[in-house]
């Protein structure tokens, strides 16, 4: 119990998020104390020629980029997928030396768009915005064999049905010479937030309160083959050679959920700003993971015997949703406003797939249906955008 705390403490997104929010709260806390701005005496009344300690002198637009009734704005969006709790998929040998598992499979930069539009509410402090991201899926495809010699025939690799061979189980699962996998994933986002913009003593630091609702979809296939030469003992046929494995695991999480965060304007120079938001979800995770496939005897033979695979089961589990982005954002003209930055998004509680094709056999094989949801992942990348406002 103490090592897990303490891995979570020393965990490097939960220090990053710390180290972000205390540092905008000691910002907010500096921007209280320096006086409102205006013109310190024995500066030139051209405020063009005024000294580089005082940007703000010549912000016409006051204490964030102009006001207009409507804003909208679209991103191109390259996101990575980072796998945080890798699987083991096959050792070489009964607790061997692990020869393939989810790493793998790689998830690089995957193209996708984002699109907002927002209302500010007349001349209040309040806005409200809809924003929907989507996300390409990321597919990706790893194998392996092994020819090294099991006492029987070739192939020594086990797998995690056997618990890697703990006992090992011949019936098909372990002694495999080859196996596959490929992976499907895809992210979808939908926000309706609600921002308040806090009154600040000086206009180089603009702070938003936003507060309103979140919804994700991550949805994933792994699919798994094996190939196995070594005999098995069938109730079907008495002894027929070879086996194989094939399933496909569909995984299902949508996400709803409350959401609080903030927003900060940094002023760094006339027309331009730096922009750090941060947002954290708390969600109900509706997530549903559903296996099948079969498991053939007698590959090598005339006579195949298919038994069927089949695992089905749903559970509610809380989700936290964490969105943190940092932007440059540039002013062209009144109407017009281009943003580039680079964001991370990061969600646990879900049901991966790579973590859910994988019981015992015996469970697989006669249930009851099993389902993992303390799943995890990141996505980050960059993105570029443009706003318009009318």
């Amino acid at each position: 119990m103490r090592r897990s705390l303490f891995k979570q403490i020393l965990n490097p997104w939960a220090v990053g998020l710390s180290f972000l929010i205390w540092t905008c709260l000691g910002g907010l806390l500096l921007a209280q104390n320096i006086p409102p701005s205006g013109l310190p005496s024995g500066l030139p009344d051209d405020l063009s020629d005024a000294s580089p300690f005082f940007p703000c002198l010549g912000n016409l637009c006051g204490e964030q980029p102009p006001r207009c009734p409507w804003y909208g704005r679209a991103d191109a969006v390259w996101l990575m997928r980072d796998r945080i709790d890798p699987v083991s998929l096959q050792t070489l040998g009964t607790l061997g030396d692990v020869v393939l598992s989810t790493d793998a499979i790689n998830a690089p930069f995957r193209a996708g768009t984002q699109a907002v539009v927002g209302h500010n509410i007349g001349e209040s402090r309040w806005q409200i915005d809809g924003t929907y991201l989507y996300m390409g899926i990321w597919d990706d495809a790893a194998a392996v064999r092994d020819s090294t010699s099991n006492g029987i025939n070739t192939g020594n690799m086990f797998s995690p049905f056997s618990n890697f061979g703990q006992p090992p189980n011949n019936n098909g699962f372990d002694y495999n010479d080859f196996v596959s996998i490929r992976e499907f994933s895809q992210l979808q986002s939908a926000e309706l937030n609600l921002r308040y913009t806090v009154p600040m003593p000086h206009e180089c630091l603009t702070a938003k309160l936003i507060l309103g609702l979140r919804y994700l979809s991550v949805n994933e296939q792994f699919d798994y083959y094996s190939h196995s030469n070594v005999p098995v003992i069938s109730p079907e046929i008495p002894t027929i050679l070879g086996s194989a494995v094939s399933l496909t695991t569909l995984t299902k999480n949508d996400l709803f959920g409350p959401q609080i965060g903030g927003e900060f304007y940094f002023y760094a120079y006339p027309q331009c700003w730096i922009d750090l938001g941060i947002k954290g979800a708390l969600c109900d995770n509706r997530a549903l993971q559903d296996t099948n496939g079969n498991l053939v005897f007698g590959i090598n033979g005339n006579a195949p015997v298919t038994s069927p695979l089949a695992n089905r089961r749903g559970r509610d589990a809380t989700a936290f949703v964490g969105d943190l982005d940092v932007e440059l954002v540039w002013q062209l003209n009144r109407h017009i406003i281009t943003r580039m930055g680079y964001q991370a998004i990061w969600i646990n509680n879900l049901a991966l797939a790579s973590r859910n094709f994988d019981p015992q056999a015996s469970i697989l094989l006669n249930g009851p249906p099993q389902i993992d949801t303390i799943g995890r992942a990141v996505y980050h990348g960059p993105h570029i955008g443009l706003e318009v406002d009318w």
